[in-house]
């Protein structure tokens, strides 16, 4: 954790609620306590939901999906390090997780984000989608500028398959 880090994709606003909060809980400027209140400041949004890389389970606590933890664990090296992508070794730009419910997909994501010491933001689709005309692009819009602004993160998003992709009833 770092104070900027802590406190990117927040609001002016935002930022002087999260500082004030830390000074008053613990007396001084703590990343930790500004990350912690950047989670309660997201909850509000009901569109996303943040997870400090810290309290995600560890990579070893995933069983299987041993193929996957391989090429993460050759990546994590090439994620910080400006000498391995000067070689040719570009960090991850993503991973996509698709399967049936009850494999570990939920799982891995948030330990992909402990691994590499980053946010992990739950989206769940289904509360994007608005049966009102232009409600469903405005929340994607809040959304997607939300997460311009936490910056590196792992994205998880959850029950996109039962988005009706044609949106008839949307």
């Amino acid at each position: 954790y770092t104070i900027s880090g802590s406190l990117a994709g927040l609001s002016k606003g935002e930022i002087e609620l999260a500082i004030r909060h830390s000074m008053r809980v613990i007396g001084r400027l703590d990343a930790e306590k500004l990350g912690d209140h950047k989670c309660e400041i997201l909850k509000k949004t009901d569109l996303l939901e943040l997870f400090p890389a810290d309290h995600a389970p560890d990579m070893k606590d995933v069983g299987g999906l041993n193929l996957l933890k391989d090429w993460l664990n050759v990546k994590s090296k090439t994620f910080y390090n400006d000498a391995a992508r000067k070689f040719g070794c570009p960090p991850p730009k993503g991973v996509m997780l698709l399967g049936p419910p009850g494999i570990g997909k939920s799982m891995m994501a948030k330990a992909i984000g402990r691994t590499y010491g980053l946010p992990i933001i739950r989206i769940d689709i289904g509360k994007i989608m608005d049966k009102f005309v232009g409600s469903s692009e405005r929340n994607m819009r809040t959304v997607i500028s939300i997460i311009e602004g936490v910056g590196k993160s792992v994205l998880w998003l959850t029950l996109i398959e039962r988005v009706d992709p044609l949106m008839s009833n949307h």
